[in-house]
């Protein structure tokens, strides 16, 4: 049986120590952290986890470690980059071995203009065998992958029914979607947390912030209850975070970094290069947003 997974599903930070290898004791310290919030899943590693950065090796150490720390109380899902089909499904194939409940993958931008590469790629990657493929769409240079090819993909491969979409006008490609497969495919986002409330009308049921995630899971409960005020109210409580964060994702990263070595979470805030720089109006800022931050992290939640 197909998994959905409404509400929130956190994509893991990857913490880095004085020397710039990977931190595993902040690693599982923040995985555990995430569960207490009561994301639905955890994914690692994607974007915000920075795997363009990661070695192949170092993939597949995070995900083991993240499933680790999690010990089959909240499902981990392994996020599989590779440079063709075939490195990608040994990855898949390695994160299904180390326990992850489902894979979520993406292909290499340059795939995007070449439908027929691009099935081949997702294609290889299902033969792997699993049971829940999430598919990645995610563009900052283009429309992303053509409709067509997604829903090809969805006829073909009985495991995709969950696509993770981030491309320009993501709501609306969203519900030329969810309309097209008769709300059968069931739509991600993190991007879509902008606009999180018109996201959740069209029918976006999953979201993916990464370190930040409490008052979305809270927003989410509230409107699935059927409480769409109260999730209006939530949502506009944290619109300044939201409208800083989307300035850029590097600096959000380092903002989100920051909120966690506050917390005692990880122990350095550093990320790998190449990164936009952090510059000491940024840090001025982020200081007293993070002081909200943490205050809406305690004070935010659904009263039913």
């Amino acid at each position: 049986m197909i998994v959905n997974f409404d509400g929130v599903v956190a994509i893991l930070l990857t913490p880095f120590d004085e020397n710039g290898a990977v931190d595993a004791e902040s690693l599982q310290r923040l995985a555990c952290w995430y569960r207490s919030n009561g994301v639905a899943a955890i994914v690692t590693p994607a974007m915000a986890s920075e795997v363009d950065k990661l070695s192949l090796v170092e993939r597949e150490w995070v995900v083991k470690e993240a499933v680790a720390a999690l010990v089959g109380d909240t499902p981990v899902i392994g996020g599989v980059l590779g440079e063709t089909g075939k490195e990608a499904a040994r990855l898949a194939e390695a994160a299904l071995k180390a326990g992850c409940s489902a894979i979520l993958c993406r292909a290499p931008e340059q795939l995007l203009s070449d439908p027929e590469a691009a099935f081949l790629y997702f294609t290889n990657i299902a033969s792997v065998g699993m049971q829940h493929l999430v598919i990645q769409d995610v563009s900052v240079i283009s429309k992303g992958i053509d409709n067509s090819l997604i829903l090809k993909l969805y006829q073909k491969i009985p495991a995709f029914r969950n696509l993770k979409l981030e491309v320009e006008m993501t709501n609306y490609k969203a519900t030329q979607l969810i309309e097209a497969t008769d709300g059968d495919l069931h739509i991600w986002s993190g991007w879509a947390l902008l606009q999180m409330i018109e996201a959740l009308d069209r029918g976006i049921r999953t979201f993916s912030p990464s370190a930040f995630h409490k008052p979305y899971v809270e927003i989410a409960r509230a409107y699935f209850a059927g409480n769409r005020p109260q999730a209006l109210a939530l949502f506009h409580t944290i619109l300044p975070y939201v409208a800083w964060s989307r300035q850029n994702g590097d600096i959000n990263l380092q903002l989100l970094k920051r909120f966690c070595v506050a917390q005692g979470l990880i122990r350095t805030s550093h990320t790998r290069q190449p990164v936009h720089p952090f510059d000491r109006y940024h840090e001025t800022y982020a200081g007293e947003l993070i002081a909200s931050m943490l205050e809406w992290q305690e004070s935010v939640y659904y009263a039913p």
